[in-house]
């Protein structure tokens, strides 16, 4: 059993060990994280979830709440890749005042990998939907500018041409 100072003492290790499993890098903990709390050394960053025709997806949501006139990035990860490859841009990005979304496509990352064909128009679809239901209709955006790396460019590409 854990008394509280010894509590106390562990939270910036779990916090470090979070940052890393939602893929933030540590540079943007702050430079002395005591940590009395969780909040003290939580970042605005949270793996979230989606479903797309029946299969959960993976994101990553960072940054403060979308502003009016600015609108938010979505990120788009390349082959082989997953939204952990965007963890120094999501910091940047965040520190420039964007709100900003890392996908997983299925079959990558955190995403679902269903036994289904896979294409570049699933991939757009996906896009499509999760810019709808989440980044329109839950968070409030009214556009978004998207990104792609590799596969993720020719998917923007592909869902942008619809």
């Amino acid at each position: 059993r854990l008394s509280s100072a010894d509590a106390a003492a562990m939270l910036p290790l779990i916090c470090i060990a979070l940052m890393h499993h939602l893929a933030v890098p540590r540079a943007s903990l702050p430079s002395r994280v005591r940590g009395r709390t969780l909040t003290a050394c939580a970042p605005l960053v949270e793996r979230r979830s989606l479903e797309f025709q029946g299969y959960e997806t993976s994101y990553i949501r960072a940054g403060g709440p979308i502003t009016t006139g600015v609108p938010p990035v979505v990120l788009v990860h390349g082959f082989g890749g997953s939204s952990g490859q965007w963890r120094a841009t999501i910091s940047d990005l965040v520190a420039a005042g964007r709100a900003v979304y890392a996908l997983d496509l299925l079959a990558f990352g955190s995403s679902a990998k269903p036994r289904v064909a896979y294409s570049i128009d699933l991939w757009a679809d996906q896009l499509l939907h999760f810019i709808a239901e989440v980044v329109i209709a839950r968070d409030g955006a009214q556009s978004a500018v998207v990104v792609g790396n590799s596969i993720g460019s020719l998917t923007t590409l592909c869902a942008a041409s619809r």
